[in-house]
This record gives structure tokens, sequence and C-alpha cells, in this order.
């Protein structure tokens, strides 16, 4: 039986172009979702939609934080890059509490927004679109 539990998010790392992004409070949910084809005729005799799996699609992720312009390598180039519109290589690393665990991909930052001027800090959140197929790698 599967002992798995949860764990905090901290120390997961988002990665653009092989660079750590500094200064991130959250990435946000990815993963991929399966077109279903309906193939349901007027013969099926189950009286049931019948469905097969069609394309997959990689979607769409965000990431938060706070501005941080020292970080040259990493911030500063996905706002360069936006600008360009160039596509990179986007890696999320989970916390190593819970093995090796990598999402990676090349992905095109659709989306950059700089919140509200606040003393506790400059939000920003980037939006980013998976440009293809995309490897979930878990390892022990």
């Amino acid at each position: 039986m599967a002992t798995g539990h949860s764990k905090s998010g901290i120390s997961a790392v988002f990665s653009w172009k092989s660079q750590a992004v500094a200064r991130l409070t959250k990435i946000g949910e990815f993963g991929w979702d399966i077109e279903k084809l309906d193939v349901t005729t007027l013969d099926s005799s189950s009286q049931f939609k019948e469905y097969v799996p069609g394309m997959v699609d990689p979607g769409d992720f965000t990431i938060e934080g706070f501005l941080a312009t020292d970080d040259t390598n990493g911030q500063v180039v996905m706002f360069t890059d936006a600008k360009a519109r160039t596509t990179g290589t986007a890696l999320i690393t989970l916390p190593t509490t819970l093995g090796t665990v990598t999402f990676t991909g090349t992905a095109l930052i659709t989306e950059i927004k700089i919140g509200d001027i606040t003393k506790e800090g400059i939000p920003i959140k980037v939006k980013l679109s998976w440009m293809g197929a995309t490897t979930l790698s878990i390892g022990a």
C-alpha cells in the first residue's frame, strides 16, 4: 500500500533557460489535458457515448513572485525574451523531499504583469504556454 505524504512547496525551483528565477512565491498548476473524441455512431449497441483519446494539450501555467531587477540571469532574461517573443526551456523542480521530480519543456512567455507597488514589494505574475511535448520525470 502506498504511503505517500504531502510536502511543503518550500525549495521548489523554476528555471528559465537553465537559470533559476529568483524571488518566486508561487508556481501555478501544470500538467496535461487530453482531448476526448466522440466516436459514437447510430449503431452503437450500448446506447452510451463512446470516446477515444485525442490530442494532448500541454496547457499554460503561471509563476508569481516579487520583482527582482538584479536577477539578471532569471527575471531580466524572461522580460527580454517575452518582448522578443523568444521561446526557452522551462524547468519546474519540486522539493527534494519528494525525491527527484521535474517537469520540463519548451515554453513561450505570453503575459507579464507587474502588480501594485506597496511597502511589502512589487509583485510580478508571468504566464507561460508550453509549446509542444513536455516531460514529467519522477525518480526515487
